[in-house]
């Protein structure tokens, strides 16, 4: 089983609470919107967008995204409260935005939300805190998240 690392751009703290997010109303597509596409932005706001069906305000150079082993993608977002979101594609449709159990991050600048150690279906998400340490989310092969730690999992 071969490690393959992929630096792709990250920032995250632990459990702050804060602002409610603009990442609600990503209602499911169908399999054609497995790519959310191009970062966009409006006049009327500081905030970057996906277009439709992908949705969301989030902070622009934030976004990452990665294409799973099944032909899917799968965005990683600092939300407008500074939360860790993200929203993946599959074959019924978009899962609409959720938030990593606790992820909260900086705002983005150089290296803001990065995607580490992509090997299959196992990857870290990582991004700097609000107290200025870097923090990982490891997702196991089955789905399942190890939650927020200033420790690399699964690497």
């Amino acid at each position: 089983m071969a490690l393959q690392l992929r630096k792709i751009g990250g920032i995250v703290a632990s459990g702050l609470a804060l602002s409610a997010i603009s990442l609600v109303g990503a209602s499911p597509a169908s399999a054609d919107a497995s790519d959310p596409g191009d970062v966009g932005t409006s006049s009327s706001d500081a905030w970057c967008h996906y277009a439709a069906p992908w949705g969301g305000s989030f902070y622009c150079n934030s976004d990452v995204k990665i294409k799973l082993p099944n032909g899917h993608w799968q965005a990683f977002v600092i939300g407008t409260n500074h939360g860790t979101y993200t929203q993946w594609s599959s074959d019924s449709g978009l899962s609409g935005w959720k938030h990593l159990d606790n992820g909260y991050c900086t705002s983005p600048g150089n290296s803001s939300m990065d995607v580490w150690d992509v090997n299959g279906w196992a990857f870290n998400v990582t991004c700097i805190g609000m107290n200025g340490k870097r923090y990982y989310d490891h997702r196991y092969t089955n789905g399942n998240w190890s939650g927020w730690s200033t420790t690399r999992i699964g690497a």
